[in-house]
Parts: C-alpha cells; structure tokens; sequence
C-alpha cells in the first residue's frame, strides 16, 4: 500500500508548469499575496462543512505524465473523508485513517506534518506557517478565466521546491495547488467541483474499526 499512500500524500500540491503556456496578466507585492491567502483562508475556514471533486497528476521532470485520477473529500473543519484510487483516507484532527481496499489494510497515522494533513482548511493553515509567501500573479490561459498564483517558498530545508496556489480573483475559491519538488517532478491538483455547506454526517467522517473486521490494521506511530 506504500505506493498508494504516497500518491494520497501528494493531494496537498500541484505545480504551475502543469497549466502550459500562459500570459502574466499582472503581479502585485508580497504584502497583498499575503492578504489575499488569508482571505482564502478564513473564508475556507469559516465554511462548515465542504465537498471538492479533483483530479490529481503527477509528471516526472521531463514533463511526461505519470498518473492521472480523480478523487474527492468531505471537509468539516479538521476533519475529512478523501476518496483516491482504491484508497480512502479519514482524518479526525487527531489521527489519520488510510484504508486499501485492495490490500483490505488500515495504516493509523499521527496527524502531524504537513504532509499528513490534507483537510483543506489544515493545508492554507499549514501553508501560511511553513512558507514565505513572495508574490502573487495573474495568469491567463487562451479563453480561460484569468486565476491569481501565489508563489511560495519553504522558511526551511524541504523536498518542495516552490508552491504555488491557485485562486478565484473574484471569490477567493481555491482552484489549483502547485508543487515543484527538489527533483523536478511534479504533482498536481485541479479542483473540478467546490460545493461549501453541504451535510456531512459525522459518522461520514469518523473510522469506525468494526467497520473494517476483516482487515489488516496497523498503528504506525
């Protein structure tokens, strides 16, 4: 199941070399790049609940694509139910759940790290703390509705090279998350579908282990 949950880490970045050729549309200060993540930020947070269909990729550093999936989460503040391949990953604020159906394991995971944490309003909380945010820039793509890009940069040694996170101008909606790696690979996902206030269950986004009787389950930390 390793290879799987290290594609399921992967949801929190993307990179910009993704989108293709684009026209710079505009660059604004650092000063402003940070207003705008927090507004994205405490709007995200401020949400109750939220659902998000996305489709993650991942391309080595020639730019050939590797994988290409579609996935989804339900979001309630800290807690989250992602759905990715055959894996299904339920996060509770405290520990992380990652369930192959395939394998029929469990892997128990503290939530600590930012790359163990992929509820949405945990990832721009994680971001602001563990990045310098640079600049923001407009971009446009042919017809397409113009997106603004943050560019970040790790305060400290990371295996991310630089992060960018891509906005809805108009409403601050989080579109796209960039990621380029130290070694040039990237990963990647677009966001398809954002629906905020929609009912989630609790038990939705609770691991239950009787649920799961005739699978393997393993407490990693």
């Amino acid at each position: 199941m390793k290879g799987n949950s290290n594609i399921i880490k992967c949801y929190a970045v993307l990179i910009l070399y993704l989108i293709g050729p684009e026209i710079s549309m505009g660059q604004n200060s650092k000063n402003q790049a940070e207003k705008i993540l927090n507004k994205a930020y405490e709007k995200i947070k401020n949400v109750p609940t939220l659902y998000m269909r996305f489709t993650y990729q991942r391309k080595n550093k020639k730019g050939e694509l590797l994988n290409s999936e579609s996935g989804k989460v339900y979001a309630a503040g800290n807690r989250y139910r992602l759905s990715l391949m055959e894996i299904i990953q339920i996060g509770d604020g405290k520990k992380i759940y990652t369930i192959s159906s395939k394998d029929k394991e469990v892997t128990i995971s503290s939530a600590e790290g930012i790359e163990n944490i992929l509820s949405p309003v945990q990832m721009l909380s994680n971001y602001i703390q563990m990045f310098n945010i640079e600049k923001s820039i407009q971009y446009k793509k042919g017809s397409r509705k113009i997106l603004l890009f943050l560019k970040l940069t790790p305060k400290k040694e990371s295996p991310v090279k630089e992060l960018l996170i891509g906005l809805d101008p108009e409403n601050n909606d989080l579109k796209e998350i960039h990621e380029l790696e130290n070694d040039n690979y990237t990963t990647s996902i677009l966001i398809n579908e954002y629906l905020p206030g929609i009912i989630v269950s609790k038990t939705f986004l609770k691991f239950e282990e009787e649920d799961y009787p005739d699978y393997v389950i393993t407490d990693i930390d």
